[in-house]
C-alpha cells in the first residue's frame, strides 16, 4: 500500500502547485485591472459645426447604441462564466456614470480606454476608436452630451475569478487601453469611395476581424460563438457585387439567403451607413492582400 500514499502525496502536490499558478493568474488579472494610467489629454478648439444627426448616425456605426443600448442608459450585455458585462449607463440619469464628466474624461475612455480615475475600462473597444478623426469625434461627443437623461442603475462589470485568470494568462483580450498607441494623432480622411477612406471606417471592424481582417475565432468571445468572417480576398467578398455586399452589412443578409446572427455580427449599427461609406469599405476590403490567419 506505500505506492498508493506515493500517488496521494504526488496528487496532492500537483493539487497545490495548480492552486498556486491559478492564484498567481488571478492576482495577475486584478493588478492588470486595477492599474492606474496617466493619459493627457490635449485642448482642442471648439468644432466650427455640430451636426446631432451626423453625431447620432456615428455613435450608431461606432457601436455606442448596440452596447450601452439604444437610449444610451446602459445594459446587462452578457453574464457569462468569466463575469458580467455591462456596459454602464451614459446620460446624466440616476445611474449614469457621466454626470461629472469633462470633454477629455469622455475623450479617455472613448479613444483610451481609460476612466477618468484612470482605470482601464473593461471591454471598451476604445483601440477601435483611436483614429476617429477631430470632425467625426466632436460631431458623436456633442450627440452623446446632449442624450436626454435615463434613469437606470445597473450593477458594474465584474469579472470572476476565471476571467481573472485569463486575463492574467494574456487570453482574455477585454482592456484595450493596452493595445493602443496613446500618442497617435487622428488623421482627417477625405470623404469618398475609394479604399482610403475604406481603411479609415474599417478601424471599428478590426477588434473582430483581426488587424488584417482576416477573421477567425473573435478573443473573449465564449466556445461555440461563430468565427469573424475573413474580409480579405482569401475570403468570401470577391465573390460578391458591390450591392450584395452592401445588403449584407446593412441588413445581416448574405447572397446565399443565410442571414448574420447580429449578436456577434452587428450589421443593425451598419444600416445607417451611407452608400459612400459602404462603398469605401468594399473598395478597402477589395485591396487588402490575401490572408489566412488573423494578426
Amino acid at each position: 500500500m506505500g505506492w498508493l500514499k506515493v500517488i496521494a502525496k504526488l496528487l496532492l502536490g500537483l493539487v497545490a502547485v495548480l492552486a498556486l499558478a491559478i492564484g498567481l493568474l488571478v492576482w495577475q488579472g486584478h493588478r492588470l485591472a486595477g492599474k492606474r494610467w496617466d493619459i493627457a489629454i490635449p485642448a482642442r478648439a471648439p468644432a466650427a459645426t455640430i451636426d446631432l444627426a451626423e453625431g447620432a448616425r456615428i455613435a450608431q456605426i461606432r457601436g455606442c447604441t448596440g452596447c450601452h443600448a439604444k437610449d444610451l442608459g446602459g445594459e446587462v450585455l452578457a453574464e457569462t462564466p468569466i463575469g458580467d458585462l455591462v456596459p454602464p449607463n451614459l446620460t446624466t440619469g440616476k445611474g449614469g456614470v457621466t454626470a461629472g464628466y469633462a470633454d477629455a474624461d469622455w475623450e479617455r475612455s472613448i479613444r483610451h480606454g481609460v476612466s477618468p480615475k484612470g482605470r482601464a475600462l473593461i471591454l471598451m473597444p476604445s483601440d477601435d476608436n483611436t483614429r476617429v478623426s477631430e470632425a467625426d469625434f466632436a460631431q458623436l461627443l456633442a450627440y452623446l452630451k446632449s442624450v436626454p437623461a435615463v434613469d437606470r442603475a445597473l450593477p458594474p462589470t465584474r469579472l470572476t475569478p476565471l476571467g481573472y485568470a485569463l486575463l492574467g494568462a494574456g487570453q482574455l483580450p477585454l482592456l484595450a487601453v493596452e493595445r493602443i498607441d496613446h500618442s497617435l494623432q487622428p488623421a482627417a480622411p477625405t470623404v469618398a469611395a475609394d479604399a482610403a477612406y475604406g481603411a479609415y471606417l474599417a478601424h471599428t471592424c478590426s477588434g473582430c476581424h483581426g488587424n488584417n481582417f482576416a477573421g477567425g475565432p473573435i478573443p473573449g468571445m465564449p466556445p461555440g460563438a461563430p468565427p469573424a468572417a475573413n474580409l480579405t480576398p482569401a475570403g468570401r467578398l470577391p465573390q460578391w457585387t458591390l450591392g450584395q455586399f452592401g445588403t449584407a452589412v446593412r441588413t445581416g443578409a448574405r447572397p446565399d439567403g443565410t442571414r448574420m446572427d447580429e449578436h456577434f455580427m452587428p450589421w443593425p449599427a451598419f444600416a445607417a451607413m451611407t452608400d459612400i461609406e459602404v462603398e469605401a469599405l468594399y473598395r478597402h476590403f477589395g485591396s487588402l492582400p490575401k490572408a489566412e490567419r488573423r494578426n
